[in-house]
């Protein structure tokens, strides 16, 4: 891990992460870990589909958002 990764999303490793860290989503995987704003909403999408938080972190695929309903 280089020091750029540093400031990307634990949860997708692409999207960066705002500072102050608590500006970010608060993952619902462990309501203790900060993630992206898009990231934040997937996990939310996943909730209300009752799929839940299933899947390792880096993910590896695209992030759902409401408009994909």
């Amino acid at each position: 891990m280089n020091l750029l990764d540093l400031n990307k999303c634990p949860r997708c490793r692409v999207n960066d992460m705002m500072h102050p860290e608590e500006i970010n989503a608060l993952s619902r995987m462990n309501n203790r870990t900060y993630v992206c704003s898009a990231c934040g909403e997937d996990e939310a999408m996943l909730d209300f589909a009752g799929i839940g938080q299933r899947e390792p972190w880096p993910i590896n695929r695209e992030l759902m958002d409401w408009r994909s309903l």
